[in-house]
């Protein structure tokens, strides 16, 4: 390293512990004198560490290591007995400020030593400084969490992290499975290239979809309360704009007309909101139908947007409710993510089946009609036409719009069914202008 690098990866080291330390001391001056006894250091005593350690790290990289680890060991041991005597004395059995100490003196280590770069070591400092500060909204975040969805955290990251990595990425055809191949003989022999399943691919949709669930979960979760059906709406489309526009259905049904044209406005940020997902899952199957049909999908989140905020604007003076929207879903369930899977599973050899017996035509067909249920299935299967060579980019685009014209008149039965006349005129209209405004920009493509 140069004496120049040296120098910004000191005053790095003394910047985060300078932080640490006015955190520390910003948050306990707010407390009571008890808390105040309990402090153990402030602004000096945090730069005055990370300063020790990037000194021993410093002596490590001058090829001088055991006087690197008899200081960090000298902090380690001072620690150690701060910890000691604030238990034997104070009673205080809490470790995340000595934790907090020792990363101090270990993140000045590790900025002088050379062991990691300057870029990582400048991810790793924030952090650390955002997760150390965090103290008050990590205990807020854990109030919050029942141990139900904790759990199903845990099994999405299986989900995630143990089971998707591991999964074969390769088509397995119908072909391959030897008993049907005696059954049909040569007369069917050109339905052996129909592909049963990927593996990978199909449980990375899972995890996409997944993910966006989990966010809309726990962010409503967490803000809904307090910002009232607006956030809990927007949130709610990430996880699913039909079950959220059913949801504000009931909801100014029961709180009456005053209410029903904020909760179709809501209901219309909602479907807006649902393009996002719905961009993740063309991107992750076909580049080339992302690329095709992102203006379309943006201009189509625009309208939708504009008209739930132009609703809203309008009925801004009505008297309304402020509790919470509770929309009906988990943050998890895996037996919904394999009903997914066996759905999406079979939809898929059914469009394999329709191109090759009707034609394009006809897979294209059934592709709009799975819009009625949700567009999540539409958009995969047009994304993995479009890599096949099934459609075109544009002709996908095209069938896009249309499952989405679908989608929309299914949310529109949805909604006078379960709301009022109102919420269902105003939702309908705003839907109505959307996808009119999907098929002018295709149209005019």
């Amino acid at each position: 390293m140069s004496d120049l690098e040296i120098l910004a990866r000191l005053l790095l080291a003394i910047a985060f512990g300078a932080i640490l330390g006015l955190e520390t001391e910003t948050r306990v001056e707010n407390h009571s004198a008890q808390a105040k006894r309990l402090k153990l250091g402030g602004v000096r005593t945090y730069t005055v560490l990370t300063l020790f350690g990037a000194v021993g790290g410093i002596l490590f990289y001058a090829g001088q290591p055991v006087f690197g680890y008899m200081m960090f060991a000298a902090v380690f041991l001072i620690v150690l007995a701060a910890y000691v005597l604030s238990v034997q004395y104070k009673r205080a059995f809490g470790i995340t400020t000595e934790m907090a100490i020792l990363i101090a003196a270990l993140v000045g280590f590790m900025a002088t030593s050379g062991v990691i770069s300057l870029q990582i070591l400048i991810v790793v400092i924030v952090i650390l400084t955002f997760i150390l500060s965090q103290k008050k909204g990590v205990g807020l975040l854990v109030s919050k969490i029942a141990h139900r969805e904790l759990t199903d955290v845990v099994k999405f990251t299986i989900v995630a992290l143990v089971i998707f990595p591991f999964l074969p990425n390769q088509d397995f055809h119908l072909g391959e499975v030897m008993f049907l191949t005696n059954l049909w003989g040569n007369d069917h022999s050109h339905l052996a290239d129909i592909v049963l399943v990927n593996p990978f691919k199909l449980w990375q949709y899972v995890v996409v979809i997944s993910g966006f669930s989990l966010i809309g979960y726990f962010g409503a979760k967490l803000l809904g309360k307090t910002k009232g059906y607006l956030l809990s709406g927007v949130l709610g489309g990430m996880v699913s704009s039909t079950s959220t526009i059913i949801t504000l259905a009931e909801e100014g049904k029961k709180e009456g007309k005053n209410l029903q044209a904020k909760m179709a406005g809501i209901g219309l940020i909602s479907n807006a909101v649902s393009f996002a997902p719905m961009g993740i899952l063309a991107l992750s199957t076909s580049a080339a139908f992302f690329v095709a049909g992102v203006r379309v999908a943006i201009i189509m989140s625009m309208i939708s947007l504009l008209a739930g905020v132009t609703v809203m604007y309008i009925h801004s003076r009505q008297q309304h409710s402020r509790h919470d929207l509770q929309v009906k879903y988990k943050p998890f369930s895996l037996t919904i993510a394999l009903r997914f899977v066996l759905f999406l599973t079979l939809f898929r050899i059914l469009v394999q089946l329709a191109n090759l017996g009707v034609g394009p035509g006809g897979a294209a067909l059934l592709v709009v009609i799975s819009g009625a249920v949700g567009m999540d299935v539409a958009t995969i299967t047009l994304g993995e036409m479009v890599g096949s060579g099934i459609v075109a980019a544009a002709g996908a685009v095209l069938m896009f719009v249309a499952a989405n014209a679908v989608n929309f008149s299914a949310k529109s039965l949805y909604a006078t069914w379960q709301g009022g006349k109102v919420y269902a005129k105003l939702l309908t209209i705003g839907l109505l202008l959307t996808a009119i405004a999907g098929v002018l920009m295709q149209a005019g493509g």
